[in-house]
């Protein structure tokens, strides 16, 4: 880092190239900041396949959660898996609030079942896959017309 009289001088210099400004007011209208779960609900039509995506990987838990159905769990880390993700669950769960296990056992297996053998992403693969065969074909029907 320097010397002390080092370390002095570059605060003088930022302090001499730092503006303060007190912070701004802003008019925040929560209307219009919504989730993308809440805008896809918003949505008046949605496309097969969004309606496919949000059947096969339903919007429960953290980010972390949601990875983990489009992981590739191991069989044999499924129940180690689940029960780490459980336990960790309970943890961050406030002590002052009732918990239902079963309902927390029961959102993590229904998330590490999805990743299991990496059928999550086979699922994704194979409807990406058909969705990319449904545009080909109708581009076909359109240059036949």
């Amino acid at each position: 880092m320097g010397t002390e009289e080092e370390q002095k001088e570059q605060t003088d210099i930022y302090k001499g190239m730092v503006t303060e400004v007190p912070a701004r007011d802003v008019d925040v209208e929560e209307e219009n900041y919504k989730s993308l779960e809440e805008r896809e609900d918003d949505a008046p039509n949605l496309s097969d396949l969004q309606t496919t995506i949000k059947k096969l990987f339903p919007a429960l838990g953290s980010k972390i959660d949601q990875a983990i159905m489009v992981a590739r769990v191991a069989p044999d880390m499924f129940i180690p898996l689940m029960r780490i993700l459980v336990n960790a669950a309970i943890k961050r769960q406030d002590p002052y609030h009732p918990l239902n296990v079963a309902e927390t056992a029961s959102l993590y297996y229904v998330l590490t079942s999805i990743g299991l053998d990496g059928k999550g992403r086979i699922d994704t693969i194979e409807l990406a896959g058909s969705a990319k065969e449904a545009d080909d074909l109708e581009s076909l029907m359109k240059g036949m017309g």
